[in-house]
């Protein structure tokens, strides 16, 4: 499977398009993660990680073709966890 085939199957994971990253300092502009570096810091297994995703149980972005989890949803689930 490509990734093109995992990106298509998260429609609903929100694209952050050309203007992702936009001059001001706001919110948007904070870190993002790549599902396997979300995985590794909660030992969990990327397919694990792209089903929270799948499910909503956490929200994700799309940036650059790849999915990224922002920082304050790490800290949810930091808490949660």
């Amino acid at each position: 499977m490509t990734r093109q085939d995992h990106t298509a199957s998260l429609p609903f994971v929100q694209d952050a398009g050309p203007n992702a990253f936009p001059e001001s300092g706001c919110r948007a502009c904070q870190k993002h993660y790549r599902l396997a570096a979300v995985a590794e810091m909660f030992d969990l297994s990327e397919k694990t990680v792209r089903r929270m995703v799948t499910e909503r149980r956490i929200k994700a972005k799309r940036i650059g073709g790849s999915i990224r989890i922002p920082h304050a949803e790490v800290v949810k689930m930091v808490e949660d966890y």
